[in-house]
């Protein structure tokens, strides 16, 4: 048995089947050999709203077999976070390694694609305390307009919805709470940048609260203002060392 569009470390034989006996005597079934994997590597430039694990997922990998390739050392020191890209870093893609497991005829095989699903994760404030038990709805957005059935639950004790998604995920857009307190939101998967760059601490504020507008220098000196004096940070407009360390923990990333 192999699989030669994914690589070795994407895939693993996940359960050995019986086949019923009609279906096992119903005839021959067309067969031919699977065609080979691409045979070298290439170098991918990222585009707004990649990340690793989507890659890993369009190019048949496992997402840490990626991240992890000495190819990819550069991007791990600047980057850190595997899932926090930004437009024109380069992330090598190697050619898928082969893998073949003994396999008897006469039985059904069932394979497990690894690293698939994922988990999408969120935590909701109200006032800087979270949004705790409250009831949500949810719906996923993938590519060519695809939309999961919608998802219902409430919040966790500390404020977070968690669905469980594909990595090729677009879109996430929770109506949270009910009457007065009911909102909508709409998270772009993959569209934050990393918080090294003006647009990654501009997008972290605004979805913390703080109206950054354009992402200007004007707008986004006065959204930092506003985030440091309710952090109790000394109030410059700069996106220092200090401010940033304390964005990020806010913001989980």
């Amino acid at each position: 048995l192999r699989l030669p569009s994914l690589d070795k470390d994407a895939w693993a034989l996940d359960a050995t089947l019986a086949i019923e006996s009609a279906a096992s005597a119903s005839g021959d079934a067309p067969w031919q050999a699977p065609a080979s994997a691409a045979a070298s590597g290439f170098t991918h430039t990222v585009e707004q709203g990649e990340c690793t694990a989507k890659l890993a997922e369009r190019y048949g990998f496992f997402a840490d077999t990626l991240w992890q390739l000495p190819e990819n050392e550069a991007l791990r020191n600047q980057r850190k976070q595997m899932n926090i890209l930004a437009p024109g870093d380069s992330l090598y893609i190697p050619a898928p390694r082969d893998k073949s497991i003994a396999v008897d005829s006469g039985k059904r095989y069932r394979i497990k694609r690894l690293g698939v699903p994922d988990v999408f994760r969120v935590r909701f404030l109200a006032n800087g305390e979270p949004r705790v038990n409250e009831q949500y709805l949810a719906s996923l957005e993938y590519l060519d307009d695809k939309v999961s059935p919608d998802c219902a639950g409430v919040t966790d004790a500390d404020g977070f919805v968690t669905l469980v998604t594909s990595p090729s995920v677009q879109r996430v857009r929770i109506l949270i709470g009910s009457g007065d307190q009911q909102r909508a939101h709409t998270f772009n998967i993959g569209h934050v940048d990393p918080l090294d760059q003006p647009s990654g601490v501009g997008k972290r504020l605004a979805n913390l609260g703080y109206a950054t507008g354009d992402n200007g220098p004007e707008a986004l000196g006065k959204a930092l203002r506003a985030f440091q004096a309710s952090h109790g940070l000394p109030v410059t407009g700069e996106a220092d060392a200090a401010t940033l360390e304390k964005l990020q923990a806010r913001y989980l990333s």
